[in-house]
């Protein structure tokens, strides 16, 4: 019974992705044709370099600092939306654990058709970046996959007295990419760095950008960009996109009055 509760809820959050498609606001990127030897729906990700997401403003954490599921427009290059992502966690949890919450965030196209699915468990001392790297009771991780379970990666906090750190690993649970954050985290855009294995090499950033005093002030709502080269991977850069909604869980979810 409760399986097709959620299932109904999902269906119905689904169609409130619809609401985009009004007239005046952004429109959808038309749907690609299947490519031989990429996944279902990840042709949306071929030749891109760039991911623009926009957390929408949640009217009941603005007036009544009431946690929320969070829900996000992901656009291309050109500011067309290619996906509508939205988080499907309990009350009780978004109100006891805050954004150390485990969570799943369901990714839709301009068809409801679920593209991606990404989950982060409960982790108790989840965010300690110092014990990070040698307990994994610290380390939140995140994995991504197909809406049937297929693994397209991961995302695990590494270990760090300073910079905020990730791996990010493929299906193989094998490194391919490192994240490194800024020093200082507060207001204003902050950049993550994107580097090769060996950590030499800079290849793209994830940014959280300023999104306007009122939005930084009073909500969580909160504007980010991806940049990766274009022939990444596309699994490697659905990933991304769930680094993306792990770096916003952990260092942008508080308002930032409180």
């Amino acid at each position: 019974m409760d399986s097709m509760k959620n299932k109904n809820t999902i269906e119905m959050e689904k169609i409130e992705s619809q609401r985009h498609l009004l007239p005046g606001q952004v429109a959808w990127i038309q749907k690609p044709l299947p490519v031989p030897g990429c996944p279902s729906g990840l042709e949306y990700l071929l030749n891109i370099s760039n991911i623009y997401a926009e957390q929408l403003v949640s009217l009941t954490e603005a007036f009544l600092d009431w946690e929320a599921n969070n829900k996000y427009v992901l656009k291309n290059s050109s500011g067309m939306q290619m996906f509508y992502a939205f988080e499907k966690t309990d009350w009780c949890m978004r109100f006891c654990c805050g954004k150390q919450r485990s969570f799943v965030i369901h990714i839709v196209d301009s068809t409801n058709q679920e593209i991606l699915r990404i989950n982060r468990g409960f982790k108790f001392f989840g965010g300690n970046q110092c014990c990070a790297g040698i307990c994994n009771a610290c380390a939140h991780e995140i994995e991504v996959t197909s809406p049937d379970g297929i693994v397209y990666g991961y995302v695990k906090q590494k270990g760090s007295f300073l910079r905020p750190k990730f791996y990010i690993l493929d299906d193989n649970y094998e490194v391919v990419l490192n994240i490194e954050g800024p020093l200082c985290i507060i207001h204003g855009s902050k950049i993550f760095k994107l580097l090769t294995t060996d950590q030499k090499m800079e290849i793209g950033n994830v940014k959280k950008e300023y999104s306007g005093f009122v939005r930084e002030m009073f909500t969580n709502a909160d504007n980010f960009a991806i940049n990766f080269p274009v022939d990444l991977s596309v699994k490697i850069k659905a990933t991304l996109i769930g680094a993306l909604f792990l770096i916003d869980f952990m260092f942008f979810e508080s308002n930032q009055n409180s």
